[in-house]
């Protein structure tokens, strides 16, 4: 389905997030070119939001309140994923949409059993690479995620690297798609009037053998919830 208007803005404006968080100084922005860095994401944010206060997670959240917002978006989601999709025979339609699940099953994890690999390809520009990742199955994505603010809940999403090995050019190749981690850029909201989950991650880089391409300018995806 072809998604013209809805989130227009969010697709001009990567950083939909609140104030708050904006202004949440603790976090640090990581860049996603260092791709040993990316590998160790989980250790990254596990230390980010260390604190030497029992009742304060280090992130400006209590433990309570972490448990409150956990309990609150923990479950099974069945949504949308808006991905960007230019129409050539119309420039007002950039994105277009399709079905997808996901699960929060506790507070530090986002699991996504389906993501769509072709739409992981779409926007590499190196064409062999392009055909050969789109002939890979969906597969999961592992995410780690972690509160950072309670009124709305907002909390970063790490998603986990994705390793592929590929055949093309006439050789074998170790590829991988990274995405942005402990950044405003890739986070989630829920929004308690309408009690509706929104989820942003983005497609960063593609390295391939080790050593980082030009082959990808960083492209988001937007999952939407209905509402409960």
């Amino acid at each position: 389905m072809r998604h013209r208007k809805a989130e227009r803005l969010f697709w001009r404006n990567a950083n939909p997030i609140s104030k708050n968080t904006r202004n949440y100084h603790k976090m640090k922005r990581v860049n996603y070119l260092f791709a040993v860095c990316c590998l160790m994401a989980a250790s990254v944010f596990s230390s980010c939001l260390s604190s030497d206060d029992d009742n304060n997670t280090g992130n400006g959240l209590t433990k309570s309140q972490i448990d409150l917002c956990a309990a609150t978006v923990r479950g099974d989601y069945q949504g949308q994923l808006i991905y960007y999709s230019p129409d050539t025979n119309n420039p007002e339609d950039i994105t277009d949409t399709l079905n997808i699940v996901w699960r929060i099953p506790n507070d530090s994890t986002l699991y996504v059993p389906n993501f769509p690999t072709r739409l992981l390809a779409n926007q590499i520009t190196y064409e062999p690479l392009k055909l050969a990742l789109m002939e890979q199955p969906d597969v999961p994505l592992n995410c780690y995620i972690g509160f950072i603010y309670a009124d709305p809940i907002e909390f970063l999403i790490n998603p986990i690297v994705l390793d592929y090995d590929l055949h093309y050019a006439n050789a074998d190749h170790k590829v991988q798609v990274l995405f942005y981690y402990n950044s405003y850029d890739s986070f989630g909201r829920y929004d308690s009037s309408s009690r509706q989950l929104k989820l942003q991650i983005i497609e960063g880089a593609i390295y391939v053998d080790g050593m980082q391409t030009t082959y990808l300018s960083p492209i988001p995806f937007l999952f939407i919830s209905p509402s409960k």
